[in-house]
C-alpha cells in the first residue's frame, strides 16, 4: 500500500513539472556584465527593459506568452513571433556545471540572433549581415507563489 502512495505521488509530481513558468533574458557576453531581458513587443521577441512571463511545456516542447495565451513561432523570415497554434521543438536545456542555466534551444540550437533593431529570430537576416549578433537566451523559473 505503501509503494502505491508512493508510486502516486510521483507520478502527481512529475505531470506537474511539465509545466515551468518564467522570464526569458540573453545571456550575458564578453562585452555586457549582465542579460537583457526579452519581452513581446507587437507580437515578436524583443530584447529591452521589460518583463514578459512565459510559460514552457517541457512534454510539449512549446513556449506560451502568458499575458496573451499566444505562442512562439517562427515565421518564413525566421523571425520569431507569437501565434495561436504552438509549435514544438522549443525545450530548455541545463548548461553549466558551476552555476548552471536553463537555456532555450530549438531543434538542437541554442544560438539565436539578434538584429539592431533588438528583435530576436531563428536562422533570419537582419537588413544588413553586420546588423546580427548571436546570442544565446536564457530561461529564469520563477517559483508559484
Amino acid at each position: 500500500m505503501k509503494f502505491l502512495s508512493v508510486l502516486a505521488f510521483s507520478a502527481l509530481a512529475f505531470a506537474t513539472s511539465n509545466i515551468r513558468k518564467g522570464t526569458l533574458s540573453i545571456i550575458k557576453g564578453p562585452f555586457s556584465d549582465k542579460g537583457i531581458p526579452i519581452s513581446v513587443i507587437d507580437g515578436r521577441l524583443v530584447a529591452n527593459q521589460g518583463t514578459t512571463y512565459f510559460e514552457h511545456d517541457q512534454k510539449l516542447q512549446t513556449l506560451k506568452h502568458m499575458d496573451s495565451g499566444t505562442y512562439l513561432n517562427i515565421n518564413g523570415q525566421g523571425k520569431f513571433l507569437f501565434l495561436n497554434e504552438p509549435l514544438q521543438g522549443f525545450r530548455l536545456v541545463s548548461k553549466g556545471l558551476i552555476n548552471p542555466v536553463l537555456q532555450l534551444d530549438f531543434q538542437g540550437t541554442d544560438v539565436f540572433e539578434l538584429c539592431a533593431n533588438n528583435v530576436l529570430g531563428y536562422d533570419s537576416s537582419c537588413a544588413t549581415v553586420g546588423d546580427t549578433r548571436h546570442v544565446r537566451i536564457k530561461f529564469t523559473h520563477t517559483p508559484e507563489e
